[in-house]
């Protein structure tokens, strides 16, 4: 009789810890899902808010800014090569 409780007792034990462990699972899937709709509504809330030709300036913009930028990478390079030459006759000629 004390086995069989025990045994009894174990197996209450066991699907006690898979009801927990499947109830965790879900609840944790549903609060995932929660936030990523919750997230992806404020993105399409925020992207409504700018209207098409507001963002067609916002992307002209950001190419201006880029290119001032690459002119200047290249001004840059062109003058370190420059330097390297003029430093490079000196070494020689010594």
């Amino acid at each position: 009789m004390d086995t069989a409780l025990e045994v009894l007792k174990w197996v209450f034990l066991i699907l006690l810890a898979g009801f927990i462990g499947q109830f965790g699972k879900s609840l944790s899937t549903n609060i995932i899902e929660y936030l990523k709709k919750k997230r992806n509504k404020t993105i399409a809330s925020g992207a409504e808010q700018i209207s098409g030709a507001e963002r067609d300036a916002r992307a002209v913009e950001m190419k201006e800014n880029q290119t001032p930028s690459t002119a200047e990478k290249k001004a840059l390079k062109a003058h370190i090569k420059a330097q390297k030459k003029s430093h490079k006759g000196e070494f020689e000629n010594s």
